[in-house]
């Protein structure tokens, strides 16, 4: 958050304060407060602060923020996420929760990434604790078997004992 202010002055002619400087300035921040103290001992005058943000880091965080993981997923892996998000929602509906309670997108694109087999590797999700696990584990499992095929990332086949 940043500060600015602005002075500005009592204009006789117009009978009114020129805030173009401040509208040209606020054209591409977002205002967050601003605090105004009016003067009149010489001449009237208004004094603004303001707090303000600009909108290109609030964008570029948006934007990040809002990138569709389905993107970087194949058809399959595509499929699989769109399940999982079908069954999140049916799930919050039926708790009456927000869907992303039980799990953000973030982390429905993680399980797709790391093909969870156990709920032990489901534990590796960031913010997929004990409480979710038992909670929604089992489910969450059933879905992506049903969707994923092919050996787990991060695991490695066994060729069984060696002679």
């Amino acid at each position: 958050m940043k500060l600015k202010v602005f002075t500005l002055r009592f204009s006789a002619s117009t009978e009114g304060f020129d805030d173009k400087p401040l509208r040209d300035f606020i054209a591409d921040k977002e205002v967050i407060e601003f605090r105004s103290t009016f003067s009149s001992r010489k001449h009237p005058c208004l004094t603004i602060l303001i707090a303000y943000r600009s909108l290109e880091s609030l964008e570029s965080r948006r934007v990040a923020r809002q990138t569709d993981p389905r993107l970087e997923f194949d058809g399959v892996e595509k499929e699989a996420y769109d399940a999982l998000r079908a069954w999140r929602a049916a799930a919050a509906k039926v708790e009456g929760i927000p869907p992303y309670m039980i799990a953000n997108n973030r982390q429905l694109a993680k399980m797709i990434r790391i093909k969870p087999t156990s709920r032990e590797t489901l534990g590796r999700v960031e913010g997929i604790g004990e409480a979710k696990i038992a909670k929604y584990g089992d489910q969450v499992l059933e879905i992506l078997s049903k969707h994923l095929s092919g050996t787990p990332a991060g695991c490695e086949q066994s060729e069984g004992p060696q002679a």
